[in-house]
């Protein structure tokens, strides 16, 4: 599949929809996989920094101030699935002898 920018665009309304989401899991799991497309596309992590702080403004602006704390709890679960993941592909190279 070609990355273009009306991809990442829609993947990026997703995200903001799936943080709005009352399913914790929902949120989490869509900002993992635009976690993963930006990295394969080589945008950089500035880009994606700047990308995840405007999904965060743009969710906590359509569900109010009230929802901060709900939607952080989402980016955290996301952010430790991924470091999750990155720790065991990162070992599973090593061969105990």
């Amino acid at each position: 599949m070609k990355i273009t920018e009306d991809y990442i665009n829609k993947l990026i309304d997703e995200c903001i929809n799936d943080l709005c989401d009352d399913n914790p899991e929902l949120g989490a799991g869509s900002l993992e996989d635009l976690a993963r497309i930006w990295a394969k596309s080589g945008l950089g992590i500035k880009s994606f920094a700047n990308t995840r702080q405007y999904i965060i403004n743009s969710s906590i602006e359509r569900l109010g101030t009230q929802a901060t704390a709900f939607i952080g709890y989402k980016l955290q679960c996301a952010e430790h699935n991924l470091r999750k993941e990155r720790n065991k592909s990162a070992h599973s190279n090593i061969i105990i002898h």
